[in-house]
């Protein structure tokens, strides 16, 4: 394989034979061990070899973060996968009995419309049916972010990380050589959570599909081939459910069928108004096949590998932890601790972090500069973020072990990643809240009058109707790290929320009681505190919508609650007492404790007094914690008042312009971020 061409790796499992002397188990059952169906086995007319090895370069070994599923075990459990897809798409007719045999749910059509499509597939590469092929070759390989995104570039001309890459041989016949997928451990990772299920299965959606493009499917050829893929993925993973032994799943064998990349797409569960094929987020829908034939798109793009190559050995960059106390160092730079808001601050428009600003991150970083994200988002939620940019997991910006302010400061975790401050809300203020979102304001809609006659003032009417009954905005209720709202399927702006802004995806429930039962019953991550509702958030389609509701929720909930937005659109509920000003003074004030540093909120540092010097803070080791903090919304101009600096982007809101030491030219769509990283930190 030419993209193996000089990379370090090894294998992790393999059905290859070990000496000379050896022979393989490839003719053994290919659906695992001789009681995965009863007393029944297989014997398969192929040998099949399989090889799952493990990239150790950039920044690899990949890690699965899982004491209970460490990277040997999945390589173990992607090799048994791989030789049942490899029998399958040579053989189907067995899979499929085996599979209507062990289903018990009722989607028998379903399952014949998708074996009917392997089945074609099958019989295109294998005219003469399985009693031709002799021998079936398949490689899988593991590796990092990093390293997927360098292949990204090189053979696609793409500079962003992908979930899974496939590299077809197109060699069919007796002796059949698939290929390889490459799949992203760090990606499937990040996926396997969004979509609530673990890291195994994940690999198993991203490999069906990997295998899908090896037999020469392309869902970017058109709606009817997307169709086609699509049911094809689905076949592969009915097979393999029913190879699975009882309880590899769960104990629930009713449990709800494994969804194809394409299929959860086209669901709106992996990301709303985005095409197949669009790699702007690198997640799945950059997934595509590429030819051993192929060579990099263009001389440009082949001039531009080298640099690329070199910036994605950059990722093995460890970001800081804690603060750096060492007096050289400090001297070196302007500021210990730089806070930053995520949506409208770290994130451009689109949702991700722009190139310019991840560099600056990383010269952040190389100075000892510890980096902190101050949001609103959920936990996951932010690490999905700032994945965009290959800033999440172990030494990135968030991971598992970052200190960070979280849900409006009412998830506040240490260095070390372990929670030091959370809150919830009362269930009075919850009930009421669900109350009124499904009474008054399911039957209150806001209209525009006349066009002309209120274009200057942009008076407001409602029109009061009880018939009305889809709602122009949605609730939903924060509980720790997951979301829950109420009703019979989540509300399209909620699935917007998960979609552009990285937030968990909303479950949906009959009643609110429902509802806090379940959020009583949440966990933080890695912590075994129950969390209850953390916060509410009601999102609507224009932010003139949300002035026109504030008034009222402001009165519904009184002194009980604070309300505040981070985005026009939305309106958050928060407890009293607790918001992004207060999360930020807790972790500061932890920070300066461990670093031996003194800090005080409000308290500005002196200027430097030399005019040829346009930073704010005196050089040297300074017994202060210097922290600049940076934001846009409403919910930053506390923030940044607390912070020693504390910058504004262009497209702040005027609260937090008043409340900032400096006002940028820049906006997030400009590169804010790293202006402020240049002229107040490094």
């Amino acid at each position: 394989s030419p993209w193996l061409a000089g990379v370090s790796c090894r294998a992790l499992a393999s059905s290859a034979p070990t000496d000379a002397g050896d022979e393989a188990d490839d003719r053994l059952d290919a659906f695992s061990d001789e009681d995965s169906f009863g007393s029944e086995t297989r014997e398969l007319g192929f040998e099949i070899e399989v090889d799952v090895l493990v990239v150790d370069d950039h920044g690899g070994p990949p890690a699965t973060g899982s004491d209970t599923m460490p990277m040997e075990a999945l390589a173990t459990a992607l090799e048994r996968d791989a030789r049942v897809l490899a029998s399958t798409l040579v053989d189907p007719k067995w899979a499929r009995r085996k599979s209507a045999a062990k289903d018990n749910r009722d989607d028998a059509d379903a399952r014949d419309r998708d074996f009917a499509a392997l089945e074609s597939l099958s019989k295109k590469l294998f005219p003469d049916g399985p009693d031709e092929v002799s021998y079936v070759e398949l490689s899988v390989a593991l590796c990092t972010d990093a390293h997927i995104r360098a292949l990204n570039a090189e053979w696609r001309g793409k500079d962003t990380a992908t979930d899974v890459l496939s590299f077809p041989a197109e060699t069919f016949g007796e002796v059949t050589v698939l290929g390889d997928c490459v799949v992203s451990v760090d990606t499937a990772g990040r996926q396997a959570r969004d979509q609530r299920h673990g890291l195994w299965e994940e690999c198993r959606v991203l490999l069906a599909h990997g295998v899908a493009h090896l037999a020469g499917m392309d869902h970017e050829d058109g709606e009817e081939e997307a169709a086609e893929m699509s049911r094809v993925e689905s076949a592969l993973l009915r097979a393999l459910e029913a190879s699975d032994e009882d309880g590899e799943r769960g104990e629930d064998r009713a449990a709800p069928r494994l969804l194809g990349l394409i299929a959860s797409a086209e669901a709106g569960e992996r990301g709303e108004g985005r095409d197949l094929g669009d790699s702007r987020d690198g997640g799945a829908f950059a997934t595509m096949s590429v030819s051993n034939e192929l060579e990099p798109s263009d001389p440009a793009s082949a001039a531009a590998i080298p640099a690329i190559r070199e910036k994605a050995e950059k990722q093995t960059l460890r970001f800081p932890r804690s603060v750096d106390v060492d007096p050289a160092r400090r001297a070196n730079r302007r500021a210990d601790v730089l806070f930053v808001d995520l949506d409208g601050t770290l994130l451009n428009n689109e949702g991700v972090v722009a190139r310019g600003v991840a560099d600056a991150l990383r010269a952040a970083a190389e100075k000892g500069v510890l980096v902190c994200v101050a949001t609103g988002k959920a936990r996951p939620a932010a690490r999905r973020a700032l994945a965009t940019a290959l800033l999440d997991g172990a030494g990135g910006v968030t991971g598992d072990a970052s200190p960070g302010v979280f849900l409006q400061g009412l998830d506040v975790r240490a260095p070390g990643g372990g929670p030091i401050s959370n809150a919830s809300m009362p269930e009075d203020v919850v009930r009421d809240a669900f109350a009124f979102h499904g009474g008054e304001m399911r039957k209150t809609r806001r209209v525009q009058g006349d066009a002309n006659a209120n274009a200057s003032s942009g008076e407001l009417l409602t029109l009061r109707d009880s018939s009305y009954a889809e709602p122009a905005t949605a609730l939903t209720a924060f509980c720790g790290e997951e979301c829950h709202t109420v009703g019979a399927e989540p509300h399209a702006l909620l699935r917007e929320l998960a979609s552009r802004f990285h937030e968990p995806k909303s479950v949906p429930w009959d009643d609110v009681d429902s509802l806090l039962s379940a959020a009583r019953a949440t966990r933080l991550e890695d912590d075994q505190e129950t969390s209850g509702v953390s916060k509410l958030l009601l999102a609507a389609d224009d932010a003139a919508t949300v002035s026109f509701w504030r008034p009222e929720w402001e009165a519904l909930l009184g002194s009980r609650a604070v309300v505040t937005q981070a985005v026009p659109t939305m309106l958050e509920v928060l407890p009293k007492g607790h918001d992004k000003t207060t999360g930020f003074e807790t972790l500061v004030r932890r920070l300066a404790d461990e670093s031996g540093l003194a800090f005080e909120a409000g308290v500005k540092p002196a200027k430097k007094t030399s005019p040829d010097e346009d930073g704010d803070f005196v050089s040297g080791a300074s017994s202060l914690l210097r922290v600049v903090a940076v934001g846009d919304g409403e919910n930053d101009a506390g923030m940044l008042r607390a912070a020693s600096v504390g910058v504004a982007l262009a497209n702040a809101c005027d609260e937090t312009k008043r409340a900032a030491d400096h006002v940028l030219s820049s906006s997030n769509e400009e590169d804010g971020v790293a202006e402020a990283v240049s002229k107040f930190v490094l």
